[in-house]
């Protein structure tokens, strides 16, 4: 995967994957562009874009109905496009040496999720189209970055969140393990390292704050309070 890397934009919120192998401005794949999702690549690209296009243009009818299976599948598309069109804050892939490489998780503005991306396209293998595959829930209604990490089997995630916690997911279930909590701000840094066999999480917490006289209505319970930020770093077991 070294010849490959991938670039998010703010806004409308895209993803592009280039692999330096192919000319260049060519993009390999792309996850989003223009605050629209698109899960294909290639000449299956063209043809669901336009499929997504025509949905949304209005129903169908006689032969050409869409299947019930195609309206469930728009409707998938729809939540992974809501959930980071407004602007991607941060991208990483899993980590190499093992057969999920071609995952990639990506953090939104005002978005309610970390999103997981299914690329094993870029392997070759056109039978895996880019798609949205797992989702890792938190409270991340800010405009500010907040970020997370992968350990380094890329088995954990870890989320910061609005609501003053850290969110610990297992990447294979996609189930909440454990959440940290006691800050005393929103969680807006994580980073995980393991050192001489002990894994450690380091945190960051604090919110950038504004008089009152700029703020609009959905700012004030983010900056309400004048709490200083802080850094922890933890030992996890």
């Amino acid at each position: 995967r070294s010849n490959v890397f991938a670039v998010g934009t703010y806004s409308p919120g895209s993803i592009y994957i280039y692999d330096d192998r192919r000319p260049s401005g060519d993009p390999a794949g792309t996850v989003l562009h223009g605050g629209m999702c698109i899960v294909g690549h290639g000449k299956s690209f063209t043809r669901k874009k336009r499929r997504f296009v025509d949905m949304d243009s209005g129903p169908v009818e006689g032969p050409g109905d869409i299947a019930e299976e195609d309206i469930f599948s728009m409707a998938k598309v729809n939540w992974y496009q809501n959930r980071a069109r407004g602007g991607i804050t941060q991208l990483m892939w899993s980590p190499t040496g093992g057969g999920d490489d071609f995952y990639l998780y990506s953090a939104s503005r005002r978005s309610d999720a970390v999103l997981m991306w299914d690329m094993r396209v870029l392997t070759g293998n056109e039978s895996y189209p880019i798609r949205g595959l797992m989702s890792f829930p938190r409270e991340s209604d800010t405009n500010q970055r907040l970020e997370f990490d992968l350990s380094e089997d890329g088995t954990r995630l870890f989320a910061g969140s609005q609501d003053k916690t850290v969110k610990i997911y297992d990447t294979k279930s996609g189930m909440l393990v454990e959440s940290i909590g006691g800050f005393d701000d929103v969680v807006n840094g994580i980073s995980y390292k393991s050192v001489d066999g002990k894994s450690l999480l380091a945190v960051t917490s604090g919110a950038r704050r504004f008089d009152n006289d700029f703020l609009d209505d959905q700012d004030v319970g983010v900056y309400s309070s004048s709490t200083p930020g802080s850094l922890s770093l933890f030992q996890l077991l």
